[in-house]
């Protein structure tokens, strides 16, 4: 599954999900804390970054948006300021030095704006404890508009993948627990590979409306993201969940020269086909390593490793568990009140706020991989049928290449128009895409998952009539693209 959230503080990248990367190092399985980051993304690559993230080099670069590549001319530059560090003249100086060296304009400080609302939300309240006083100036500050300066896409693994990955490693098995990563990876690569080529626009201009009445705004190509991506083991509950933040920045190259941020909603456009191609990916370089058989699963919401029972893959899903509980009760309360039944949007609306509700900083004490499997180990044990150690045996090597499909391209094309016409009175590309994907054959004989579907999706659009590539973009009937 694929989430995207717009951040501003590069501190939670920083000191929260980077965190315990010092650790990582330590040999076999008793890993402490996480990997460190590395750098992705075409971008990362022009600006000279490659390998392990510097954290002071990633803080630089995420905060004030400062080239990497100038970071020295910089401290040269601050050195030369004659005024005492802290002064409101050196802050001066030194706001001017960053200009010299930042990745296009300074980001917008809405520090200002957000002081003079915590005054008039305090002398609102004159007579407020000073517990309240902390409640509502952090009521402020969450409501506040921030500069977006990147944006999180998290990747997360179905349960089954770190079930299977705690098991290998339990086992003492480490090098096809690493294969079980490095398919993952592999999965991610792809996604984001398809958001850079698909999904990677600036805008320029004026987008909103003039006084004749039409935007004056274009988009430019925006193709080239610097990525920053921090591998996690485990979720805030610490539950084995295989997950990985890519935290891509909010300033690119664009195909005009000039530096730029992205527009986001080209990201969220596209983000379930990502998302799919991922997991598709991953799934056929994690099939090629260890034999590892797929299945939807009934709710078509992912696939599973065949294997894993679900009674296991809900043991450690203790935080959707939670959330699910009080989701129910929120909805009951709700029909209660309208007399009627919560809406689909007015659920994921309650569970979204849940969610952030009970949301927590990861432990500030990394736990030992060696207590986390056994604690794993042992929640497995009070569910009958499988234990975590049975796990490989149930699941690997299932599978071999005599047994891959060939994809049939019209049985699929069909199946997914249909699909989309059934629910949908307008589709776009891709919501095609993604459809695509779900569609495919469980054991896929293809390593380029990418290519195949553009493929489909081509014979799919041009079958309908589209041949200008501007239309592949525009919502689509069983009529034909329908035009704004």
């Amino acid at each position: 599954m694929l989430t995207i959230a717009p951040r501003s503080d590069v501190t939670y990248l920083s000191r929260q999900v980077g965190q315990g990367a010092e650790h990582y190092l330590l040999s076999g399985v008793a890993l402490i804390g996480e990997p460190p980051g590395e750098w992705l993304g075409r971008g990362a690559h022009d600006l000279g970054l490659h390998g392990v993230i510097d954290h002071a080099i990633l803080e630089d670069l995420y905060h004030d948006f400062v080239d990497p590549r100038r970071r020295d001319e910089l401290a040269a530059a601050i050195a030369r300021i004659t005024a005492p560090p802290g002064t409101p003249e050196w802050i001066v100086a030194a706001d001017a030095a960053r200009d010299t060296v930042r990745l296009g304009p300074r980001p917008r400080d809405y520090t200002t704006g957000t002081r003079a609302a915590i005054t008039r939300a305090l002398a609102a309240e004159p007579d407020a404890t000073p517990a309240r006083r902390r409640q509502i100036e952090a009521g402020v500050r969450a409501r506040a508009r921030t500069a977006v300066k990147y944006l999180d896409l998290t990747w997360s693994a179905p349960k089954s993948w770190s079930i299977l990955h705690a098991a290998l490693q339990l086992a003492g098995r480490d090098n096809d627990a690493d294969q079980v990563w490095e398919a993952w990876l592999t999965g991610i690569h792809t996604g984001l590979e398809y958001l850079q080529d698909n999904a990677g626009f600036a805008r320029a201009g004026r987008h909103g409306r003039t006084s004749t009445g039409a935007s004056t705004g274009r988009w430019i190509g925006a193709h080239r993201w610097t990525v920053a991506a921090f591998s996690q083991h485990t979720s805030r509950d610490e539950d084995p969940q295989l997950h990985v933040h890519t935290a891509v920045l909010n300033r690119v190259h664009a195909d005009d020269g000039v530096w730029r941020t992205l527009d986001s909603r080209a990201i969220h456009r596209h983000k379930q086909a990502a998302g799919h191609l991922c997991e598709r990916a991953a799934e056929i370089a994690l099939t090629h390593a260890l034999g590892v058989e797929f299945a939807t699963r009934p709710d078509r919401r992912a696939r599973e490793i065949v294997g894993i029972p679900e009674s296991l893959r809900a043991r450690f899903s203790s935080r959707r568990r939670a959330i699910a509980a009080e989701v129910a009760i929120y909805a009951a309360r709700f029909t209660a009140t309208y007399s009627r039944d919560p809406s689909a949007y007015e659920l994921t609306a309650i569970a979204q706020h849940i969610t952030l509700l009970r949301r927590e900083d990861k432990k500030r004490v990394p736990v030992p991989r060696t207590e986390l499997l056994t604690r794993w180990a042992e929640a497995a044990r009070r569910d009958p049928g499988i234990a975590l150690t049975d796990i490989p045996a149930a699941t690997l090597h299932r599978v071999g290449p005599t047994d891959a499909e060939q994809p049939n391209p019209s049985a699929i094309v069909a199946r997914a128009m249909s699909t989309l016409d059934a629910v949908r009175e307008a589709w776009t590309r891709p919501e095609l895409v993604a459809e695509l994907c779900r569609q495919l054959p469980d054991r896929l004989a293809t390593v380029n998952i990418r290519r195949l579907v553009d493929d489909l999706a081509d014979r799919a659009l041009l079958g309908m009539g589209l041949s200008n590539a501007d239309e592949l973009l525009l919502p689509v009937t069983a009529g034909g693209p329908v035009v704004p």
